[in-house]
């Protein structure tokens, strides 16, 4: 499975009011990501508004929604605060080139209560129990902020500065598109900025 990749990557811990500790991505990156990227979007599939920055997605049950953001570029950061329903799972998906049209989804899935990832598409993701996963509570808050760091095909995801997912993520390169979508809940990506490595 895909639970090693990117596991030797240094987070940045960060203490909360409750005194717990938590995770984020190093202030550094700030100084590294620095050039921004337009932001673009486009329906795929289902029920998609899009304006400004900000895509929502609407989707039933045994179905989901999909908005493709273009092509990934190896390394960025991208950065929105989202919001699902609670038991719902939505996240962001990697795919749609010309080599491999389909989609595999890296996923918050408050369903169940985890950040996961498996390299399923995200049609079959009901077919199969999470492998590659953290446990993460939804409750605690409406909407979370997200920071996803792309190098290559290693990608982490950070949330509310409190868990990390690091995986490979396999075919996320090289015409590949990134994405954002709703798997049978409605789900909504607001804020979203997209930053590249200065030239």
């Amino acid at each position: 499975m895909y639970q090693w990749a990117g596991n030797v990557v240094n987070h940045q811990l960060v203490q909360h009011e409750d005194k717990t500790l938590g995770v984020t991505a190093p202030a550094s990156f700030a100084d590294y990501f620095t050039a921004e990227k337009e932001f673009k979007a486009v329906k795929k599939q289902g029920s998609v508004k899009i304006k400004d920055n900000n895509i929502t997605l609407s989707a039933e049950e045994d179905s989901y929604a999909l908005a493709d953001m273009g092509t990934r570029s190896p390394s960025m950061k991208l950065e929105c605060d989202v919001s699902l329903d609670a038991d719902g799972c939505a996240g962001f998906a990697f795919g749609g080139s010309q080599q491999d049209e389909t989609y595999t989804a890296l996923c918050l899935d408050a369903a169940q209560g985890l950040l996961h990832y498996e390299g399923l598409e995200i049609e079959d993701l009901d077919d199969f129990d999470p492998m590659a996963l953290t446990r993460f509570d939804f409750s605690k808050q409406e909407t979370h902020h997200v920071t996803l760091v792309c190098e290559n095909e290693i990608v982490i995801l950070y949330v509310d500065n409190v868990k990390a997912l690091s995986a490979q993520i396999k075919h996320s390169i090289n015409g590949a598109h990134i994405g954002v979508f709703a798997d049978g809940c409605d789900a909504s990506f607001t804020n979203i900025s997209t930053k590249l490595p200065a030239e």
